[in-house]
């Protein structure tokens, strides 16, 4: 007589349940591992990104800081200017070029801007050299106007008269550069250049400009001594 062993009904179904119920939670642990580790392996690799970031922004800003001395230490010889822009010592107008254009707010961004004072310093540069190119385009915009009431545009006079005046508003001494304007009657300029210093719309720009221009050459010397 054959016979057959049959496992009951509920047996058969608590079988099932534990067994789904042991594959499920396998399953949502290995999940949640995984996550762990991959995060943890993550945060490793970020940090160490992170840290090669900075050792390159120290590799950068070490090279900068040698080529910036450089500048800040040459000669501050005032050259005929075309612009108001241009009416700074030659040493302050090249270093002022090298830092617009090197990565400085990157550098604020990613190292500790405590272990490098100087940093704030130029970022403060940086800010007042704006400031200072919106005075320059104003006053430039005012002198150009007063000129062209004693000048044609066009003519060379009319270019020579406000290099001559610019190099007065930044204090060079007429008897100085006098030489330097063959071709233009001095005397008559000076008169013109007066006569501006008491019309209150060009004598409240120029204060403006010569402010700012004071104030800038002053953090760049600031900015000298810090790195000497």
């Amino acid at each position: 007589m054959n016979s057959f062993f049959v496992f009951p009904e509920s047996r058969i179904v608590d079988f099932k349940i534990a067994f789904w119920a042991g594959l499920y939670s396998g399953a949502i642990t290995s999940i949640i591992v995984g996550l762990v580790i991959g995060i943890i392996l993550w945060q490793i690799q970020k940090k160490s990104e992170e840290r090669e970031v900075t050792r390159q922004c120290e590799r950068d800003l070490s090279l900068f800081v040698q080529n910036l001395r450089s500048y800040l230490n040459r000669n501050n010889i005032i050259p005929i200017p075309k612009g108001a822009k241009e009416a700074l010592p030659t040493n302050a107008s090249r270093s002022l070029y090298f830092i617009n254009n090197n990565p400085v707010n990157y550098w604020i961004e990613k190292l500790n801007v405590s272990k490098y004072p100087y940093l704030s310093k130029i970022n403060e540069i940086m800010k007042v050299n704006l400031e200072f190119e919106n005075c320059c385009h104003d006053l430039d915009s005012v002198l150009l106007t007063k000129l062209a009431e004693h000048y044609n545009p066009r003519s060379m006079n009319y270019n020579l008269a406000k290099e001559f005046i610019l190099l007065l508003f930044v204090g060079v001494k007429k008897d100085d550069i006098s030489t330097w304007f063959a071709n233009l009657d001095t005397n008559i300029t000076y008169q013109y250049y007066e006569d501006m210093l008491v019309d209150t719309r060009i004598n409240s720009t120029l204060s403006a400009f010569q402010h700012k221009r004071t104030q800038l050459l002053n953090l760049l010397t600031e900015l000298r001594d810090m790195l000497t």
